[in-house]
């Protein structure tokens, strides 16, 4: 078999696990989950977590680990260029508020509620908690679609309801500042880690703020999508701005991977505590597939290794995954593997990402050249690009 047919195989046995196993069937899991939102029956004995997965992780005093949808990759990770390896996903909820709600409906309301209110105003768009179809969960846990496509259609329904949120306004209603609250309400994964590739270093080392540099950027895009989409009226263009946006949102090569699938608001709510975990050594198993056919794939991981603990991280999956491979683990550090040094910080900026390997030589320019590649993809160049054009030309 081709390094191809390796990674598509190990793609086929993730979503097998979840969907074809002996004690495991999603949409069936799909269908009970469904009755107990539309009926708000007692849901104790409700949980997501597979049955084979269960005796090597700790859930304990974790609702939305038993009733939060899992999520295990997001994007298509055979076109991915950069690939993020994650803990395990977030919720809205504190973990507290989560433990009090008192069964599937009211966790996924109240979950609801909180995704889609932004500075006490609700907004209506597609809810990634819950759906009537049970055909919704395999592609929740395992998406082709990546994050910052999920995140950027909320923030642009948003700016066509009120850009003004957006905006932070003086005394005298004048541009004072961007709202970077916004970013991290509705948009967690590029407030949290990727608006960190916009931020600016100048010479005498002096950085700009990031998540305000990401959200002037898309705010500015969507100024720039709206002035085009008057123009292709004006003047009898064929050319759908929305149509044209979402495909560019949809194409950004990157792919997230939680080692995890499990939600919590915090890490240390869901523990895996044996490297024998299948979701986590499937995760792994893709992964090194994928670096074994595209080995300039940028791979950075947060939870990398833990000296201490009895925390299970990503290397221990990646290394028992070479293992079973026959390929050394030695080889595959040396292709481009970043982490974030032990710091606590996961930003993807260039100050703050390291090579693990440091034997290479350049190790920071490695860094900048993987960075660099991020913006470049998360920019959505060609559209951007092509809406200049538009206005440039009219």
């Amino acid at each position: 078999m081709t390094n191809s047919d390796n990674l598509k195989k190990s793609i086929e046995e993730l979503k097998a696990f979840w969907s074809n196993s002996n004690q495991y069937d999603i949409k069936e899991k799909a269908e009970e989950y469904i009755e107990l939102y539309k009926t708000g029956a007692n849901s104790d004995h409700f949980t997501w977590v597979h049955p084979e997965d269960a005796p090597y992780i700790n859930t304990d005093n974790c609702k939305a680990a038993q009733w939060g949808i899992p999520n295990q990759i997001l994007g298509d990770i055979e076109k991915a260029k950069f690939i993020f390896g994650l803990y395990n996903p977030g919720t809205q909820m504190k973990n507290n508020e989560a433990n009090k709600t008192t069964n599937v409906e009211d966790y996924v309301n109240k979950e609801k509620e909180a995704e889609q209110t932004v500075n006490g105003e609700h907004f209506d768009f597609e809810s990634k908690e819950y759906s009537g179809d049970s055909n919704f969960y395999l592609e929740h846990v395992i998406s082709n679609e990546n994050v910052m496509s999920q995140e950027l259609k909320k923030l642009y329904k948003i700016f066509k309801e009120d850009k003004n949120l957006f905006l932070i306004k003086n005394d005298k209603g004048k541009f004072k500042d961007y709202n970077s609250k916004l970013i991290e309400k509705v948009a967690y994964y590029l407030h949290a880690y990727y608006s960190k590739a916009f931020q600016k270093i100048s010479v005498d080392n002096k950085k700009s703020n990031a998540v305000k540099d990401a959200i002037g950027y898309y705010y500015n895009l969507f100024e720039k999508m709206k002035l085009v989409k008057e123009i292709v009226v004006q003047n009898n263009i064929d050319y759908d701005v929305e149509k044209e946006f979402e495909k560019a949102a949809e194409n950004i090569a990157i792919c997230n991977v939680e080692m995890l699938p499990y939600r919590s608001s915090n890490s240390d709510q869901v523990i895996a505590t044996d490297w024998k975990l299948p979701s986590g050594r499937l995760a792994a198993d893709v992964i090194v597939d994928k670096l074994l056919k595209d080995k300039n794939t940028v791979t950075v991981f947060r939870s990398f290794e833990l000296k201490e603990g009895k925390k299970k991280f990503w290397k221990g999956f990646l290394e028992q995954s070479a293992q079973q491979k026959g390929v050394d683990f030695k080889d595959i550090i040396k292709m481009p593997i970043f982490w974030f040094g032990g710091k606590q910080s996961a930003s993807l900026s260039k100050n703050n990402v390291e090579l693990y390997d440091s034997s290479v030589e350049n190790p920071q320019e490695k860094v900048n050249e993987a960075i660099d590649l991020l913006l470049k993809e998360l920019k959505m160049e060609d559209f951007s690009n092509k809406l200049d054009e538009i206005i440039k030309n009219n």
